[in-house]
């Protein structure tokens, strides 16, 4: 059986549940919070945030197995890919805006800024006010890139993952500056800054869609249907234990295609309950608007908001409860927007 669109929504859920542990755990040094247990110098804590490295991984494949479900079964795919852009792209408009109007509000000196880097924030050229929104961009360059990208899929499965593959390495080199071959000024680098995130993005979000096209979760649960099911659940659990031990001796970034691969895999092959189901799905409902606020929390606007619960849990569940309360805000202005003004049309 392939995955269900609450299969794909629930996988989103875990994605941003990794993206917060990341961005609020995943330091060395002076910690904001107070560390409980530690494995040599590093918190325990640190581990688990490293491990969420694989979120942007676990991002793009969800869209790639949604934009190949797409292109197999609409018959315009493409101007159903871009149908999808618009609101997207408002949700964010919405969110930049409410959080200027807060900058104004509590006469911080970044947020919103002038006029003119609150323009450069909405339409993406000049990202200041969350470093977060980098993935704002390459997301739309993957939908709009996605017809070629499919097509190269669809003729060759080999081809593409080896072009694809390829691309990642080149990527990750000029992402995080292990070759410098661009001249050493402004334009350059803002390309860089473009082209790299979405080269690096670009080898998960083709796996989706070969994922999709190759029926590979029905191939792997008809091999584990014979499987008892605690059995099974040990052997999913080892999987990604191992994945994580592994991420905690090397951890570097580049190994996070294989450990998001790994929970994405054991994830969707679990055999969950109600509970987590619905747990799972509701992050996965409210994941947008935490990816684009959350940072807004402990980094920049309200710096260090979260960490006055202390202890990292507190910290991780006062995240979410702010985050989530904030998304309920941001979906009733969608909600006037897409019923009550002439934006409708688009939406």
């Amino acid at each position: 059986m392939e995955l269900t669109k609450n299969d794909v929504k629930m996988t989103k859920g875990v994605a941003i549940l990794f993206m917060v542990l990341l961005h609020l755990f995943c330091q060395k040094g002076t910690f904001p919070y107070q560390p409980l247990v530690f494995i040599g110098e590093n918190p325990l804590v640190y581990y688990i945030g490293l491990f969420g490295d694989c979120c942007v991984v676990m991002y793009c494949f969800c869209s790639g197995y949604a934009h190949g479900l797409i292109n197999q079964t609409r018959e315009k795919p493409y101007l159903s890919l871009l149908k999808r852009l618009p609101p997207f792209i408002i949700q964010f408009w919405v969110v930049c805006t409410l959080f200027a109007v807060a900058g104004l509000i509590i006469n911080d000196p970044a947020i919103p800024g002038s006029l003119s880097v609150y323009i450069g924030n909405i339409f993406l050229y000049r990202m200041t006010y969350n470093g977060a929104w980098w993935f704002v961009l390459t997301y739309i360059l993957l939908c709009v890139c996605s017809p070629v990208i499919v097509r190269m899929c669809k003729k060759s499965t080999v081809i593409s993952l080896i072009i694809f593959s390829a691309i990642y390495f080149v990527s990750y080199l000029f992402r995080f500056n292990k070759i410098s071959i661009l001249p050493d000024n402004a334009a350059a680098s803002y390309i860089n800054g473009i082209l790299a995130p979405f080269g690096t993005s670009l080898l998960p979000y083709v796996l989706g869609i070969l994922f999709h096209k190759h029926k590979v979760f029905t191939k792997l649960n008809i091999f584990t249907q014979s499987w008892k099911k605690p059995l099974k659940n040990l052997i999913l659990a080892a999987i990604v234990l191992t994945a994580f031990l592994v991420h905690c001796v090397i951890e570097t970034l580049f190994i996070a295609i294989f450990t998001g691969m790994s929970v994405i895999v054991c994830f969707n092959l679990w055999n969950k309950g109600k509970l987590s189901s619905a747990v799972f799905s509701f992050f996965g409902t409210h994941s947008t608007n935490i990816w684009l606020t959350h940072m807004f929390f402990y980094l920049v606007l309200f710096k260090d908001l979260v960490f006055v619960a202390k202890y990292p849990v507190f910290c991780f569940a006062l995240m979410l409860i702010i985050t989530v309360a904030v998304s309920f805000i941001i979906n009733l202005v969608m909600k006037f927007i897409t019923t009550k003004t002439p934006l409708k049309k688009l939406l």
